[in-house]
């Protein structure tokens, strides 16, 4: 099947090389593209650069991968707070647990990422987070990076309603 699937790819390639070549009918040598239709350098957008979570620090603006409300998240795009991005980190907490410990489970990891993220949360937006506009999001660890120590909690502010955020969110009381 996966031969299939392999040479399929490579006759669609293939043809769109051909496509490519007969419809390419400028002498630049730059296959018919110009300026207007290059594609966007990423600094343009606001985009820094790709990041480990584990690299993350308090004040970077951040978007997700999609589908992240249900998967585990690996790499985040970090992006200037001026921008249009999913959520700004806030806080960076450290779970108790010592090297060794045992996986405290699904349930304890979230309970301690729920409490320690919405403790904090006010005293970075500004207002408490009953009564704000703004949601918490928090990546916390698995049980497998549990396992190579991984203790860390990523505090981030979000809009309840995925809506992007633009600048900061810091002291705003919203």
């Amino acid at each position: 099947m996966v031969l299939y699937v392999v040479a399929a790819l490579v006759a669609v390639f293939l043809a769109f090389a051909v496509v490519r070549a007969l419809v390419d009918d400028d002498d630049d040598g730059d296959g018919g593209r110009d300026e207007a239709t290059e594609p966007t350098d990423p600094a343009d957008v606001g985009i820094q650069g790709s990041l480990s979570v584990f690299d993350v620090v308090e004040g970077d603006c951040l978007e997700l991968p999609a589908g992240t409300a249900s998967t585990e998240v690996l790499r985040v795009d970090k992006v200037d707070c001026g921008v249009a991005h999913d959520l700004e980190i806030y806080a960076l907490v450290v779970h108790p647990g010592a090297a060794g410990d045992p996986f405290p489970g699904l349930d304890a990891i979230v309970g301690f990422a729920d409490n320690e993220c919405v403790a904090r949360f006010e005293g970075f937006v500004g207002t408490s987070f009953e009564v704000s506009e703004l949601d918490v999001f928090y990546l916390y660890p698995q049980e497998q990076s549990w396992s190579f120590g991984d203790r860390e909690v990523v505090c981030g502010v979000s809009t309840v309603d995925g809506s992007p955020l633009t600048g900061s969110v810091e002291g705003s009381g919203r």
